[in-house]
């Protein structure tokens, strides 16, 4: 009977462990799968928001081109209306661009399904080489915006002074890009298109940044195309080649910048080394790899604490000095012992802080070198490693003043008590 007992009490609590643990599971598997249908409801109210605003789009292309151009009926003022498509509901504001440009509108459509909105930009112009009044009309420029836009004229204006100056640069990328086609549609080989496309060698590792070097030939264009300078796009980390399409402004000196930024944590790794040294001479202590102790200013300090303590212990003069050396050594008594404070800053400085200096300057030079690797940093890349390059080079800067800080309070406190020694570190530090 005990031993039926005995196995009940043993089962039980086994049995309710795999009970819990499997709600644990279900409740899991549950919030999981939760989650993954709320992402999907997102996804697909998005589509069904987009084929709204299509609609939209649609009824609104097929009645301007069922009439004359010039009888449009948003010619004298803008149009502001709603509509509905399936299960979904849509606002759009139709206007001419500007009174000078009567073969061009903007169309701003608002698309709301169920939680989920799309909000849309066109730019919709007139066929102007044609003698029918029914003009074929066309899409110059699409865009999604903001859910948030607001459906007045005033979100308007902005939003199609932003489609100008994108429609006036891709058409000034149109030449270089007809010309990287040709030579393309020339040398269709996979292997040739990168020759084609005039891209650059990647640059090695760095000690200073070398300029990328082309790998296409030296007439990268040949005798077939009739423009030998196409305007450069500006794309952006687009290769940089010296010869054929000009890369993008900007990039090249992006790189210049990031080539400084690397010479510059040589040279900041220096400075902080020197200040290891500096502090090493002045306090005495050894900082691996930055120099040996010159003054050791411990021994000095020592040598300070068993004159007072033998000629004026706890600043009492005592019979067993001179009276000169009393009179020194009670003058030198208290600015000695003040000099105690000074220890953990200066450790904190010369151990802590140029270590962790070093440490960072170097992180940084080694993740420039990674970068430019084959095939080399992008240019976003770049600039955050030029940020955080300019940010781990002012630690050296910053050690460089509380070295003299702490080199100009100790000489203070000797020359308070006119403390005789044989040394005295020198206040002034030069950082280059």
């Amino acid at each position: 009977m005990n031993t039926a007992r005995d196995r009940l009490g043993v089962v039980l609590p086994i049995v309710l462990t795999v009970l819990l643990i499997l709600g644990v599971m279900a409740a899991a598997i549950h919030l999981l799968s939760r989650q993954s249908y709320r992402n999907l409801g997102r996804i697909d109210g998005f589509l069904r928001a987009t084929a709204v605003g299509e609609a939209c789009f649609t009824r609104i292309l097929e009645r301007l081109q069922a009439q004359p151009w010039e009888n449009r009926w948003f010619a004298t003022a803008p149009d502001l209306s709603t509509g509905t498509w399936e299960e979904g509901r849509y606002t759009y504001l139709l206007c001419d661009v500007s009174a000078t440009r009567r073969l061009e509108a903007d169309l701003l459509v608002r698309a709301d399904v169920q939680e989920s909105r799309v909000v849309m930009f066109w730019r919709l112009k007139a066929d102007p080489y044609t003698l029918s009044p029914y003009r074929r009309v066309r899409t110059s420029f699409f865009t999604y915006q903001d859910p948030m836009t607001p459906m007045n004229t005033s979100a308007v204006g902005p939003l199609s002074t932003q489609v100008d100056a994108a429609i006036t640069e891709r058409n000034s990328n149109l030449p270089w890009e007809q010309t990287v086609e040709q030579q393309i549609q020339n040398n269709p080989q996979p292997d040739k298109i990168p020759t084609a496309l005039n891209v650059p060698s990647p640059p090695p590792p760095l000690a200073v940044i070398l300029p990328p070097v082309p790998t296409a030939r030296a007439d990268p264009i040949g005798p077939r195309v009739t423009n030998p300078e196409p305007t450069p796009p500006t794309l952006p980390n687009f290769p940089l080649p010296t010869t054929g399409p000009t890369p993008p402004p900007g990039y090249t000196q992006t790189l210049v910048t990031l080539a400084d930024v690397r010479a510059n944590l040589t040279v900041g790794r220096g400075k902080a080394s020197k200040v290891g040294a500096y502090l090493s001479q002045a306090f005495g202590g050894q900082h691996g790899g930055t120099g040996g102790t010159a003054i050791e200013w411990e021994s000095e300090r020592n040598k300070l604490v068993r004159f007072t303590d033998s000629c004026c212990p706890s600043g009492i003069p005592t019979d067993t000095c001179s009276s000169s050396d009393q009179d020194v050594a009670c003058k030198c008594y208290r600015p000695v012992r003040a000099m105690e404070v000074m220890k953990p800053r200066v450790d904190a400085v010369m151990y802590d802080g140029v270590r962790d200096c070093i440490a960072e300057i170097d992180r940084v030079a080694e993740e420039i070198d990674r970068a430019c690797q084959p095939p080399g940093p992008t240019r976003g890349q770049a600039e955050a490693l030029i940020q955080r390059g300019r940010e781990s080079v002012g630690c050296a800067d910053d050690l460089c003043g509380q070295a003299r800080s702490l080199v100009s309070e100790m000489n203070g406190y000797l020359s308070q008590g006119n403390c005789p020694r044989s040394v005295t570190p020198a206040n002034g530090m030069s950082c280059n």
